[in-house]
């Protein structure tokens, strides 16, 4: 499911050269802070802040703003505004119909949404105004990865890792893609190249514990899972994606093992939400508890659709249907 693998992407738009003429153009220094603040800014509610104040110091953006959407867009990605988000990228790709960038950041969110069929338009486009983007790509693995066609998914990071070598997440996200494929030796020669880019990467540690799973590897698999957990002990994604591939894992060591519920009843005290109940509901099953799984992902499904996040039904509807029938999730 969406927001349950550790996948990542590119965070930031725009350029130094873009905003240094911008910020000469404008001449006002409330503005040009504003603008560096928009693209840099790592805080999602300042960062918002800092492109609203620009966007609205425009008057009527044009193309050349176009980043600035995006920006915002992210920084509501990042808050959990989806609405939002999918507006300020609507709005950058109707200013600047030929920037790759909108489509795949929106790309990103729909599928982040589990909206694959949109999500896989507006990639396309991406990648088609410009095929030598490695993000439009890695974003295009991610919603293969998502809807279960692993090996496409592997073809496109493997051609992102070819296009940006130096980007730890595409080598990240193409080892996702091997461990579903089950090429689980790969994966970890992927994973070593990842950490020796970044030796403390979070989302590479936690994936190459769950490659030395599929090897059978327990005691070194909990070895990274642990350091992962030592090294960012309050981030849910961590917990989260810990959790659900241990749920699902067919490995005799994991299979009803008490660790991956342990960690998705964490991840759901450190943030709660549908994606993460589907976590625990999962956790539950594989923990053999079938009545309290049933009851997870229906309260699972009542949050996605008060949010009005009708694409996670189809999947969680199918996980429904698993415990009821007493099994247990293996996608």
């Amino acid at each position: 499911m969406a927001q349950s693998i550790l996948f990542q992407g590119h965070r930031a738009v725009g350029g130094a050269g873009v905003l240094l003429v911008l910020c000469l153009a404008i001449g006002s220094g409330a503005r040009a802070n504003d603008a560096d603040a928009c693209e840099q800014e790592t805080d999602p509610t300042l960062g918002v802040a800092a492109c609203t104040r620009y966007i609205e110091s425009l008057g009527t953006p044009g193309a050349d703003e176009a980043w600035a959407f995006i920006n915002r867009g992210i920084g509501h990605s990042d808050a959990g505004n989806w609405n939002q988000a999918l507006a300020d990228y609507t709005e950058a790709i109707r200013l600047d119909a030929r920037n790759p960038s909108g489509y795949y950041h929106r790309a990103q969110a729909l599928n982040d949404l589990a909206e694959y069929d949109r999500a896989l338009d507006d990639i396309e486009t991406a990648i088609g105004l410009d095929p030598t983007d490695a993000d439009g790509y890695n974003v295009r693995g991610m919603i293969f990865t998502e809807t279960g066609r692993y090996q496409k998914a592997a073809d496109d990071f493997l051609t992102a890792v070819k296009l940006d070598r130096e980007a730890k997440f595409h080598h990240n996200n193409f080892a996702v893609a091997l461990t579903e494929l089950g090429k689980c030796r790969g994966a970890l020669v992927e994973l070593d190249i990842a950490l020796k880019i970044d030796r403390d990467y979070g989302n590479a540690i936690v994936n190459r514990g769950v490659a030395l799973a599929c090897l059978g590897e327990r005691e070194q698999a909990m070895a990274e899972f642990n350091r992962a957990l030592e090294l960012y002990p309050g981030r849910a994604s961590i917990t989260n994606a810990i959790a659900w591939k241990l749920a699902k894992s067919d490995q005799p060591g994991f299979r009803g093992d008490p660790f991956p519920l342990r960690m998705a009843e964490r991840t759901v005290d450190l943030e709660d939400t549908h994606y993460y109940r589907d976590t625990l509901a999962a956790a539950l099953a594989n923990a053999g508890r079938f009545d309290e799984a049933v009851a997870e992902q229906r309260r699972a499904m009542t949050m996605a659709r008060e949010k009005g996040q009708l694409g996670f039904m189809p999947p969680y509807e199918r996980h429904l249907a698993l415990y009821e029938r007493k099994q247990v999730l293996k996608e």
